[in-house]
């Protein structure tokens, strides 16, 4: 109960003052002693890691940069998934309960840099300048501009750094599918091959469902107006 006590602590202090910049070294500790707790209650628990893929299952391991977590796959053969610490951005059980989902509406919150390191073909929103909202899939990145591809007729838009005031990462009500899920998991966390027989629309609903609520702690104030009901839910990555 102590730890638990604790975890939410963590959660709260760190969104009681919304960071601008956040600390990913504080973030990577407070997973680690979520996941430490999980372990050692083999507790089972749900997650969403930061390219929006929802997983659940039991933490069996850990290592300094990593934990091994078993999930079942969907002809009910049990897998493990290794998870980098980093690339959580929800854990929910019943006695641990942390978030590091931003206010979507923060300004001069994170940097280009995390821009930068998001994959090819991956759903975002950019709202610019002149109030316009623009949606796709990025298409390329570079230190001056955005590049997204339209899912309409695949048209390439090049939106230039300058005009960009927000950029969020998005999850559709066609992403609760199995393959969009997987779409884009395997990013050196070598989860990748095992995701895309894991993940179901049950799983990813019931994760949804934790960060839109009222269980994922001191984040659950951040996370309204984030996402309107299931069907676009977005989590913000840069804001200028």
């Amino acid at each position: 109960m102590r730890i638990t006590i604790m975890i939410f602590l963590i959660c709260f202090v760190s969104f009681s003052g919304i960071s601008q910049s956040p600390d990913i070294s504080q973030q990577i500790e407070q997973v680690q002693i979520a996941v430490g707790t999980l372990v050692s209650k083999s507790q089972h628990a749900e997650f969403m890691l930061r390219d929006l893929t929802a997983l659940e299952g039991s933490v069996i391991g850990l290592t300094e940069d990593t934990f091994s977590l078993k999930i079942k796959g969907m002809n009910g053969k049990k897998l493990i998934a290794k998870i980098s610490y980093q690339e959580v951005l929800v854990i929910k059980s019943k006695t641990v309960s942390i978030s590091f989902i931003p206010d979507p509406a923060t300004r001069k919150y994170g940097s280009w840099d995390e821009v930068l390191k998001i994959s090819y073909n991956h759903n975002l929103e950019v709202l610019l300048e002149n109030g316009q909202s623009v949606t796709g899939r990025t298409g390329g990145i570079t230190k001056d501009k955005l590049t997204l591809i339209n899912d309409k007729d695949n048209e390439k838009i090049e939106l230039k750094r300058d005009q960009i005031v927000f950029v969020y990462r998005v999850r559709r009500e066609s992403d609760k599918t199995s393959d969009g899920l997987v779409s884009g998991a395997n990013k050196g966390r070598k989860t990748g091959e095992v995701l895309g027989e894991v993940v179901g629309a049950t799983q990813a609903a019931r994760v949804f469902d934790t960060a839109l609520g009222t269980l994922v702690g001191a984040g659950v104030g951040a996370v309204s107006g984030a996402a309107q009901k299931q069907e676009r839910f977005r989590v913000l990555i840069y804001s200028k």
